[in-house]
């Protein structure tokens, strides 16, 4: 059989339509429609022409291409740019106007803000149509590096650094001065060399107020001394790939169409502290909360859970399994029994541990905690051989304010149902950052800086929900009709 016949040189009969070339169905033609009607004073864009000036680009269109930029793994300005002049989508979706990456860029920067707002009305959307079922949802967080170089710097080198700049700045002014007192052509150093050193020196300045602020942070932050100098809010934490550079994406995903109903970004690597705010998120986000919800055992604070469930709410959070030596299992705290009446626990060979003191935090957080000494521990074997503690001294039990809701919680959660709802749990949140990172390229942050991340992540997000609607409940109403055979 022969080739189909082709012709790179053939016209048109007639100049076609670009929409011609776009499928009923093509996501472009969603993304006009979903940002057409966007609630603009709600979102925070500022959608009026300006009364003087020449003519700027709509922010319709300009918004449109940076939605479906991220919905086909284009989040650079310039590959946008790009994208305007070479692809047929784009193009149509622009009306072939051809922003350039200034443009792009500086109308993402000036609307970071309002990306969250925009998240908001894509929750609010996914919603109305029904995707968000309220029985079930999942908190977790991924840990992602930032466009910041991966070598961090102590305070001190930080110090000698900036003492260093500082003395070459104060040398670029003296030779300026010295330069205007003498005639002839000027010597001092040019206007692209100072502006690098005193960017150099806002680096340096800037991640030394940050090492100073997280050492201020009840308990101290373990990251407060070291620091990266290009991106000093960026967090040292252990990823997949090894340790980077980055920052820490929460997320809440509802379990029915894996919609995201809560956003946000930490600079901590730990996800302890993330529970109550990140449920809370998706409250404002949906205006209710879910049913259930569960999260893996990073969010583990039996504190948090109670005051969580004090709302309505079920929470389902394995508690952390820790290494420990073959036999010691027998004496972890589980294991020793609290007697209200005596005010004192017993351990697994009967002896007691009587009340010693009491402290107003733990690690550095508000949390009442009473201490607990054993007196008969020496000579105990436990002692002798390490099981029970390593500590010379005997045995010590902390008691914290929510250690009697403990019981109840976890013969719950190692219930039947306690632990298939664990189960759930993987399956609904963890697609999420496997489709950002695979399907969108969500790598890696590109921008420096926690608020240019928060705003990278709640976009990403509000694409992930788009693309959701665009496949259960834009498409099928506008795939063009086949006739059977």
């Amino acid at each position: 059989m022969p080739f189909i016949s082709y012709s790179r040189d053939q016209d048109w009969l007639l100049p076609p339509s670009l929409g011609e070339l776009i499928p009923a169905d093509h996501p472009a033609r969603f993304i006009a429609e979903v940002v057409d009607q966007l609630p603009w004073d709600e979102v925070g864009i500022s959608h009026l022409p300006k009364a003087e000036g020449k003519p700027s680009y709509p922010p319709q269109v300009l918004l449109a291409v940076w939605l479906y930029g991220f919905m086909t793994r284009t989040r650079s300005s310039r590959k946008l740019e790009q994208a305007c002049r070479e692809n047929l989508p784009m193009m149509w979706l622009t009306g072939l106007l051809h922003p350039d990456h200034s443009t792009l860029s500086r109308f993402y920067k000036q609307n970071r803000q309002a990306m969250r707002p925009l998240f908001k009305a894509t929750v609010q959307l996914a919603v109305q149509a029904g995707l968000v079922e309220f029985a079930f949802q999942a908190v977790d967080g991924t840990r992602m590096g930032s466009a910041s170089r991966r070598t961090l710097h102590s305070r001190d080198e930080i110090t000698r650094l900036l003492a260093a700049v500082e003395a070459e700045l104060a040398a670029m002014d003296a030779t300026e001065a010295q330069s205007d007192d003498e005639p002839g052509p000027p010597s001092s150093p040019g206007p692209r060399e100072r502006w690098g050193k005193e960017e150099i020196h806002q680096h340096l300045t800037e991640a030394l107020a940050e090492m100073d602020r997280r050492a201020t942070l009840p308990g101290g932050r373990h990251d407060a001394a070291m620091a990266s100098i290009s991106d000093p809010e960026a967090a040292v934490m252990k990823a997949r790939a090894g340790y980077v550079v980055g920052y820490n994406a929460q997320a809440v995903v509802d379990a029915k169409a894996q919609i995201v109903v809560a956003a946000d970004v930490v600079s901590s690597a730990s996800d302890g502290a993330q529970l109550l705010p990140m449920l809370a998120e998706a409250k404002a986000m949906t205006g209710r909360q879910a049913v259930v919800a569960a999260a893996d055992s990073g969010y583990f604070d039996i504190g948090a859970i109670v005051e969580a469930e004090e709302t309505g709410i079920q929470v389902f959070v394995p508690k952390p399994r820790r290494a420990q030596a073959k036999g010691a299992e027998r004496y972890a705290k589980a294991n020793f029994v609290y007697d209200a009446q005596s005010d004192t626990y017993t351990c697994p060979e009967g002896k007691t541990l009587v009340f010693t003191s009491e402290r107003p935090e733990h690690h550095g957080k508000p949390k009442v905690t009473r201490i607990y000494r054993g007196r008969e521990c020496q000579g105990c074997p436990a002692l002798a051989n390490k099981l029970c503690t390593s500590s010379a001294a005997g045995r010590t039990v902390h008691r914290y304010e929510h250690d009697a809701d403990l019981p109840g919680y976890l013969e719950r959660l190692h219930s039947e149902r306690g632990r298939e709802l664990t189960r759930w749990r993987s399956g609904t949140v963890e697609p999420l950052f496997a489709s950002t990172k695979e399907r969108l390229g969500m790598l890696r942050f590109l921008l420096r800086g926690l608020l240019n991340a928060k705003g990278e992540w709640y976009l990403t997000c509000a694409v992930h929900n788009l693309l959701k609607l665009w496949r259960y409940v834009w498409r099928p109403q506008h795939q063009p009709v086949t006739s059977g055979a």
